[in-house]
């Protein structure tokens, strides 16, 4: 919760930097996995990335930078939710005209990962769908965007779909990209 309110105050007031962080603790959806000990790899993931993105925040010492590549490999280890908090990692370094040039910190915590999918994480994808389908990669994009927008919506305490006569219709995405608009937007 910490790390939520460091990030969130690089961009809005302490008050509001406050209440993120108790949205997240308290109302967000999912909020239950911070209290549940079986969901030490999930949390400790999500931690261990926010922590990465902290010490890579502003004119970062190689120290820190050193840092952070440990935290963002031990992420990727603790749990598959490590390289989505590896992705966010590097899509804050890459929307930071004067932090991209660390983006190479991402490399071995990725290839670490990579190796240990090659030797015995190929063996997993026999037992569930398999990710490598033109399908599947294709429903990628539309499963972030339903994804984030179900997240906005659950925390705003608005539905992410509206119901017609027959259908359910998500409108998760049109919230995904109404926020990176905004995100996008600030000077």
């Amino acid at each position: 919760l910490l790390g939520v309110y460091i990030l969130a105050r690089r961009m809005v007031s302490p008050a509001l930097a406050a209440m993120a962080s108790v949205i997240i603790a308290f109302f967000g959806s999912g909020f239950e996995n911070l209290f549940w000990a079986m969901q030490i790899g999930f949390v400790g993931a999500i931690a261990l990335g926010l922590s990465a993105i902290i010490l890579l925040d502003g004119r970062p010492s190689r120290a820190r930078v050193a840092a952070a590549t440990g935290l963002l490999t031990i992420g990727v280890m603790t749990s598959g939710f490590g390289l989505f908090m590896l992705a966010f990692a590097g899509l804050d370094l890459l929307l930071d005209p004067r932090r991209r040039r660390l983006f190479p910190v991402l490399i071995v915590p990725a290839a670490i990962y990579l190796a240990w999918y090659v030797v015995y994480g190929w063996s997993g994808v026999a037992t569930t769908r398999d990710p490598f389908t033109i399908e599947a990669i294709l429903s990628v994009p539309w499963f972030v965007l339903d994804g984030v927008g179900t997240a906005f919506g659950s925390v705003l305490g608005i539905v992410s779909w509206i119901i017609t006569r027959s259908r359910y219709i998500p409108f998760g995405p049109f919230l995904s990209i109404g926020a990176l608009i905004m995100l996008l937007a600030r000077p």
